[in-house]
């Protein structure tokens, strides 16, 4: 029996002075409790409670050990409060891993999740390369794209959008393509995954999804996009949807080719 075990039945003990009245809060039988204390003096060698057939009273030995008693029950029971609450409160540091194409929206959304949990601590990290979680020590990763370790556990926040854009500025000198075989006299920006395959540019055609021929070119994501909102080549993007203000003032969307 560890020696906490004791320290109650002896607390509430000298509290009432009553080994019946001890038994009673505790929910034991007066036997027990009083087996409880004479071990905790066995084991510390000294008489804390001088009792008799109708009568309890401490020891001077008996006082101070209720003191420290006391105070160490009272810390238990902040310690057992405190991480009661914790569990009730998002709190801590949490590890996020998200693929560069997600990070422009998603940390302009975090402002809304440290407003409602402020006592979390984000660290963000940002990769297209694929991972070991655990050993990278991430608590949540956001990826694009089909889920290829079956030991995680996914959900899925949305699917996204594909996107065909060009420049304006491409378009008055190079003319809009009505039909995916147009892109074959077109410059053309490709978007590569994680695992390094190149998502190729698909299109819904009556006799189904074809793919197009065109010169293309794979530089990474922020530089894509600079050469085609340069004016320089026309690229498809994927995740959330370009901004209004994106769209209207910088790049133009290809309606006339229809998407997979």
């Amino acid at each position: 029996m560890s020696v906490f075990s004791r320290v109650e039945p002896f607390v509430h003990t000298a509290e009432k002075l009553s080994f019946r009245a001890a038994a009673s809060e505790l929910g034991v039988t007066p036997t027990a409790v009083s087996k409880a204390v004479a071990a905790l003096e066995a084991e510390l060698g000294v008489r804390l409670l001088n009792r008799t057939s109708r009568h309890v009273a401490l020891t001077p030995e008996g006082e101070v050990y209720l003191r420290h008693c006391r105070e160490a029950l009272d810390r238990l029971r902040a310690g057992r409060d405190l991480v009661t609450h914790a569990s009730k409160v998002a709190q801590g540091r949490v590890k996020v891993s998200m693929s560069y194409v997600l990070g422009r929206p998603v940390v302009g959304a975090l402002h809304r999740l440290v407003g409602r949990y402020p006592r979390i601590q984000l660290h963000l990290a940002f990769s297209d390369v694929a991972t070991n979680l655990v050993e990278q020590d991430v608590d949540v990763a956001l990826r694009v794209g089909a889920l290829t370790d079956s030991a995680l556990v996914a959900r899925r926040l949305g699917v996204p959008r594909w996107v065909t854009v060009a420049s304006p500025n491409y378009l008055a000198r190079s003319g809009e393509p009505r039909a995916s075989t147009d892109l074959a006299g077109h410059t053309c920006l490709q978007f590569a995954r994680p695992s390094g395959r190149v998502a190729g540019w698909r299109f819904a055609a009556p006799g189904g999804d074809e793919a197009p021929p065109f010169v293309a070119e794979r530089p990474p994501g922020p530089r894509r996009r600079r050469r085609c909102t340069a004016g320089s080549r026309r690229c498809r993007r994927a995740g959330p949807p370009a901004s209004p203000r994106t769209l209207a003032s910088r790049m133009a969307p290809v309606t006339s080719l229809s998407l997979r």
